[in-house]
């Protein structure tokens, strides 16, 4: 089953919305995380095959972090630079260090997520499920 696609996607009359924008959009977010998720399995995979070299392997991981540290600082200096929402020092160090740990971990983690919702979304399962309530503690009588 192909990948639905609005009308917009690669349509003249929608101009440049449809093909720039939307394009954009569809393969970063659409389909970069499948690439990304794809490649955490398949780099690996081919390293322990003895397709890859240990050296290719090391400065490949590195790039991809250096490049996701780099991303997120610079915005966050952007951000700064254009918006001084934070008047203390100990905020911006603080933001720092999360935009560095970010990309050691939770961004895996957010694509494989990402990859589960674009599964679901191919297979038909649009729903939220079942939703218990738990509350807070136990009701008294």
């Amino acid at each position: 089953m192909l990948l639905p696609l609005p009308r917009m996607f690669l349509n003249p009359r929608y101009g440049r919305v449809g093909f720039l924008g939307f394009g954009h959009i569809f393969i970063v977010d659409v389909m970069g995380p499948v690439a990304e998720v794809l490649g955490y399995i398949l780099i690996p995979a081919f390293w322990l095959l003895g397709i890859l070299s240990a050296e290719y392997l090391l400065a490949f991981t590195s790039l991809i972090f250096t490049y996701g540290v780099c991303v997120s600082v610079c915005s966050l200096i952007l951000e700064e630079a254009e918006l001084q929402r934070f008047p203390r020092a100990r905020d911006l160090a603080v933001l720092t260090a999360a935009a560095v740990i970010e990309n050691f971990g939770y961004r895996q983690l957010n694509n494989f997520w990402r990859v589960k919702g674009w599964w679901q979304f191919l297979r038909g399962n649009q729903g939220w499920g079942e939703m218990t309530r738990t509350g807070l503690g136990a009701a008294k009588k």
